[in-house]
């Protein structure tokens, strides 16, 4: 393989030596051309800072020797013609694509990247499996009484009562007027005979909201009511009477 030229400066010479020591030719340029040379040397040297190599040429022997380096010479002996060059030459043409090389090793994991834009909202998936149902919840505060409703109407007559005792003897009329029943309350009131006597029927009188539920005789001297009053603003007043006969 040839070696590249290297150009050589002496006393207004410029020698082409071969780094191989094949062949050496020696020519003569003028100061102009060499002074123009070594300019753009210098400014291309100046614009990418090649390293320099010195050597020196033994026209005798026709060797070279290295100077300008540590524990070397630093100047040319006696006729030797000093001569110089870049270690680094031109860029070669680019060469082929080589054969793929086996896979290397895996790096490191690189540091997380920042969070990208949200991206657009996807469509909606289809819907999932009914799932099982929960568990019952607490049951609730107990609601507010409703309104009172309307009266119902007059219920029919009842049916016949049995007779009376001969004319009546010793009958008495026991009464509780004006009981009050505090508002959206129910209460049970009973009214019963003196001793000796029995009871024998019960009247009523409701006003302001009241209502006699059940009522009917527990014992044979005493009557039971059950009264409410759904009115959420005024109490009821309720007036009872039974009829007492001697028992």
């Amino acid at each position: 393989m040839e070696s590249p030229n290297c150009a050589v400066r002496a006393s207004g010479w410029i020698t082409r030596v071969g780094l191989g020591l094949a062949a050496w030719t020696v020519g003569w340029v003028s100061p102009v051309t060499a002074q123009s040379e070594g300019t753009s040397q210098g400014a291309s040297a100046a614009q990418t800072e090649p390293r320099i190599l010195y050597a020196c040429y033994v026209p005798s022997a026709g060797v070279t020797y290295r100077i300008k380096e540590p524990g070397l010479r630093q100047q040319c002996s006696g006729s030797h013609v000093e001569f110089s060059w870049n270690e680094t030459g031109p860029v070669g043409p680019q060469g082929g694509v080589g054969p793929q090389g086996p896979p290397g090793a895996d790096g490191k994991p690189g540091a997380d990247g920042k969070p990208g834009v949200d991206g657009a909202p996807g469509a909606d998936g289809a819907p999932g499996a009914t799932g099982a149902p929960g568990q019952p919840g607490a049951t609730g505060a107990p609601g507010q009484p409703g309104q009172q409703g309307q009266p119902g109407q007059q219920g029919p007559i009842g049916p016949q009562g049995p007779p009376g005792s001969a004319a009546g003897a010793g009958w008495q009329l026991v009464v509780a007027n004006n009981l009050l029943i505090p508002k959206n309350t129910t209460q049970t009131v009973t009214i019963a005979c003196p001793v000796g006597k029995v009871v024998t029927a019960s009247f009523f009188r409701v006003d302001f909201g009241a209502s006699v539920g059940d009522n009917a005789p527990i014992d044979s001297r005493t009557w039971q009511y059950t009264i409410a009053s759904n009115d959420l603003v005024n109490s009821g007043l309720v007036n009872l009477s039974v009829i007492c006969i001697n028992g």
